[in-house]
């Protein structure tokens, strides 16, 4: 059997993959990378994920669908940062659900915008919590019908805030209804001016400030 801490000269098996150290990882090549097939890529753990060059990363195509949803948490910023576009998009809802908040919010705008609406509505309060001001703009009116309203609950004001009104109006009654106090107070002239008021409690109108209140419409009023 070869050495698991060196074997860049020959063609590892999935049970070498395992054995290896971080340092044996970043001592594969390019070719062996490209070469893997999907139980080389499943047979990854975290810590050996963290390891890959950025090239070699690159190497490995859409068989980022293939890495295990354990392994997932292993990505370093720059690695994500790296990854394309059709390496995000082959990765499953399973996968995307494991990613931490703090890897999220380095996610590449135009990665973000290939989330499925099942990766979507995966995604834990805290995860979309994460996620930057030109992410959430980023994310298309159907990706945001896919979101639940726990995960609005959970959205900070400011991003309420960054809510393009096209993706507010789809949030629908229960979606609206979610908003907390601080929520609806961070609203903007422009959302406020395409909201139906009939979708708001009591409570929720009672706290519009002045500003939101005297954009309101007759017609919003009379909702």
């Amino acid at each position: 059997m070869a050495s698991t801490s060196d074997i860049s000269g020959a063609f590892p098996t999935v049970e070498q993959i395992k054995l290896l150290t971080p340092l044996g990882v970043a001592a594969l090549t390019t070719a062996q990378f490209s070469g893997f097939s999907a139980a080389h890529l499943a047979a990854f753990s975290a810590a050996q994920i963290a390891a890959i060059e950025l090239e070699d990363l690159a190497a490995i195509g859409t068989g980022t669908a293939n890495l295990s949803t354990a392994s997932i948490t292993g990505f370093k910023s720059a690695q994500l940062v790296a990854l394309s576009t059709a390496q995000w998009n082959a990765f499953t809802t399973a996968q995307i659900s494991k990613f931490t908040p703090a890897q999220l919010a380095v996610v590449e705008t135009r990665d973000v915008a290939v989330f499925g609406v099942d990766d979507m509505s995966a995604l834990s309060p805290a995860q979309l919590s994460a996620f930057t001001v030109p992410q959430l703009i980023a994310l298309s009116t159907a990706q945001w019908d896919a979101v639940t309203t726990a995960q609005i609950a959970g959205l900070k004001p400011t991003q309420i805030a960054a809510i393009e009104t096209a993706d507010l109006r789809v949030l629908g009654t229960e979606g609206l209804a979610a908003m907390n106090a601080a929520q609806i107070a961070a609203l903007t002239i422009s959302q406020i001016s395409v909201l139906d008021l009939g979708n708001f409690s009591a409570a929720q109108i009672t706290g519009l400030k002045s500003q939101q209140l005297i954009a309101l419409t007759t017609a919003q009023f009379d909702a």
